[in-house]
């Protein structure tokens, strides 16, 4: 089944784990994951399948009465009035229930109207107000914009596990970032998901100065004396250069053997990744010198979930 994003006001998203559809509040619904079945139930399908076809109908009896009459003012009988006020009830009802604020005044201001004047009704007022009535309900549908994504690409959204479960345990701060990155490529946003991407990245680089015991980068020497940043607000490019000099030196310790191999294999590959992050991805997706499409972000997607693999076999924070 086709996965539908709900996008009324920002493109968020959020899991929906359930509802409970008596009752709609857009603060609660908005910005939810739903499926095509969730989506009929939020939205009342029958319900309004049933509203919808009622104020056709009465439009068209009031017509056709109307027509019969010729120049002659029709005027409904009390079964018929009471039914299309009936209708109406039910129609404002519906609004107020999914938060269709215009469509339930208006369709309201006409039941006012009518309850209070009966007597002053006419066929061919009747069917204008059923129209207006039938109209303002569609109007409200149109202002809901929905996003439907691929099933093939269901798997991408809201998937904290896209990059693994090891990644997923390593790196708790990366969590919304491989989200919002599954996220964007699943409704093709090439560019936003390489933004994420590399953010996890970043994520993934602070941890691995941690585990080699870079805690902060040198900000100046001025005067004579050094001062320091913290990693979260450090470039890219200083804390690449004291994560080399530091595996360098941890390297350089051991004496040749397999220990030092497996080390070399480790960390020397993990640090040509980190500079080619930067130097053909992150560089030019933060200041806006490149554009990804989806091909080009999935093949990043894939780029990235070996890394973190990777480095979360030894690493975490």
């Amino acid at each position: 089944m086709s996965t539908v994003l709900a996008e009324i006001d920002h493109p968020a998203i959020v899991c929906n784990s359930g509802f409970d559809n008596s009752a709609l509040a857009w603060d609660t619904f908005t910005h939810r994951l739903w499926n095509l079945w969730q989506l009929m139930k939020v939205f009342q399908s029958r319900d309004f399948h049933v509203i919808s076809e009622s104020l056709t109908q009465y439009e068209n009896e009031c017509r056709t009465l109307q027509k019969a009459a010729g120049s002659t003012v029709a005027k409904p009988n009390d079964a018929l009035l009471s039914g299309i006020i009936g209708i109406l009830n039910q129609a404002a009802e519906f609004c107020d229930l999914m938060r269709f604020d215009a469509a339930q005044e208006k369709i309201s201001l006409i039941n006012v109207y009518l309850e209070n004047h009966a007597d002053e009704a006419d066929c061919s007022s009747l069917a204008a107000e059923l129209r207006n009535a039938s109209e303002a309900i569609m109007a409200a549908f149109w202002n809901v914009k929905l996003i439907l994504v691929n099933p093939s690409r269901a798997a991408y959204v809201e998937n904290e596990l896209l990059l693994g479960i090891a990644v997923r345990d390593a790196f708790k701060s990366a969590i919304p970032d491989i989200i919002d990155a599954g996220n964007s490529l699943a409704v093709d946003l090439g560019t936003a998901t390489v933004f994420h991407l590399m953010r996890v990245v970043e994520s993934g680089l602070r941890a691995l100065c941690v585990h080699v015991g870079v805690t902060r980068t040198v900000r100046s020497k001025k005067s004579g004396k050094t001062k320091y940043k913290p990693l979260a607000w450090s470039e890219w490019e200083t804390m690449l250069s004291a994560l080399q000099i530091r595996v360098d030196a941890k390297i350089g310790k051991l004496a040749a053997g397999k220990k030092k191999q497996e080390t070399q294999e480790f960390y020397y590959p993990l640090l040509q990744e980190l500079r080619a992050f930067k130097e053909s991805f992150r560089n030019h997706v933060s200041h806006a010198r490149s554009v990804y499409n989806a091909r080009e972000a999935e093949a990043v997607f894939e780029h990235v979930k070996r890394f973190m693999s990777l480095l979360a076999t030894k690493v975490s924070e």
